[in-house]
């Protein structure tokens, strides 16, 4: 506002000061012309330092015009004709110039405005609706930066991929409505079974989910994956048409890798080792964790607990 405010009172000077000369003269044209330039440089300084100094050499130019006026033998009407024209060039140059400083400024904040809502976006992108947890492509982008990372610190990074048991006939027995506050239900208690900052729990579709481990081993992914197992069987959701009992229970994968290879093939190995492990839990009655390793010529495996 102080900028405006100092933008506006140097072109009402100027203007004032241009109309009491000669603007018939050369110089008189020079100095329009540079007040011209002054006023387009307040519509995009950002300070008012290059426009006080423009002022100040066209306010010496007015001074010296009103000197080298009567010396020129032009008809007074032709000044007075002169002089308002210009006048009012001025004032229209003047109100473009503030004109544009505050298209600027609006443009700038809508420009802040839709960096904001891109992020927004971008956020809502990568989170499940549903859960709250990140989606499965959210997760699949860290998955990503952590194989890189992990091969580059040579540090071990685990997975673990769990399946709500008998899903289906939950939602036979209680509705769609009921399955969608039962996976809620398990997200947040697997959201809280992993609180350190590297940790990536994550929706991997339907009533799958996943967790990303980084600088985890095989022994404290599979102890991390036993509370997790605990914690929602603890949370005693009534399944009647679950065998292992009348609570919903679920079935975890682990496996664990030191990455030795970058790019996709090394990922896929991972997931296909922890989701080969969560096969080998169902097979085994479910309601438990089953682990796995990745061949080692491709990650490098981890000892089992």
């Amino acid at each position: 506002m102080k900028k405006k405010t100092a933008n506006l009172t140097v072109c009402l000077l100027l203007a004032i000061g241009i109309f009491m000369a000669d603007t018939s003269t050369p110089l008189g044209i020079a100095v329009g012309a540079l007040y011209i330039l002054v006023v387009a440089l307040s519509a995009v300084a950002d300070s008012a330092v290059n426009i006080v100094a423009l002022s100040l050499f066209c306010s010496g130019l007015l001074v010296s015009g009103l000197f080298l006026s009567p010396i020129s033998a032009v008809p007074q009407s032709l000044v007075i004709a002169n002089r308002c024209i210009f006048f009012i060039l001025i004032l229209l140059t003047g109100a473009l110039g503030i004109y544009g400083q505050r298209m600027r400024q609006t443009l700038q904040a809508r420009d802040a405005e839709l960096v904001v809502a891109n992020a927004k976006l971008e956020l809502l992108a990568l989170n499940d609706g549903l859960t709250g947890l990140n989606n499965r492509r959210g997760f699949d982008e860290r998955l990503d930066a952590e194989w890189n990372r992990a091969m580059r610190d040579g540090a071990a990074l685990s997975l673990i991929i769990i399946d709500v048991d008998l899903f289906k006939k939950y939602n036979d027995s209680f509705g769609h409505q009921a399955g969608d506050t039962c996976l809620v239900k398990i997200a947040q208690a697997i959201q809280l079974g992993f609180r350190r900052p590297g940790d990536f729990p994550a929706r991997y579709g339907g009533e799958e989910f996943v967790v990303l481990l980084p600088e985890t081993d095989l022994q404290g992914a599979w102890a991390r994956a036993e509370a997790i197992r605990r914690k929602v069987e603890s949370l005693e959701i009534a399944h009647p048409a679950n065998p292992n009992g009348a609570f919903v229970t679920i079935s975890l994968g682990v496996a664990s890798a030191i990455p030795r290879a970058n790019g996709h093939r090394g990922v896929a190995k991972l997931i296909e080792a922890a989701d080969k492990a969560l096969y080998d839990a169902k097979e085994a009655g479910r309601n438990r964790v089953a682990q796995a390793s990745t061949d080692r010529g491709e990650c490098g495996e981890q000892p089992s607990p």
